[in-house]
């Protein structure tokens, strides 16, 4: 699956991957609990089993997989917003 921007790389609910729109619909997450201390695992709403992740300096959206290095990546640390 291609990595564009804009699209989140999320592939079409159909099973087809969609030129636009994939933000639109890949933008909701569901908070779980991260794997240290007061972080969250934020899931893709609209796709199941995709976790916004650190990778490369950036954050992504990938598939999960069952590695310690990708749990520690998706485990993101909410801070205090800046006033």
């Amino acid at each position: 699956m291609p990595d564009r921007p804009g699209t989140l790389g999320l592939p079409d609910p159909r099973g087809r991957e969609r030129r636009h729109g994939g933000l639109r619909q890949g933008r909701h997450f569901n908070a779980h609990p991260g794997t240290s201390a007061g972080s969250v695992a934020l899931e893709s709403y609209n796709f199941p089993g995709y976790y916004i992740r650190h990778r490369n300096g950036g954050l992504w959206v990938d598939r999960y997989t069952a590695t310690d290095l990708f749990r520690a990546d998706r485990s993101l640390q909410p801070v205090t917003p800046w006033a």
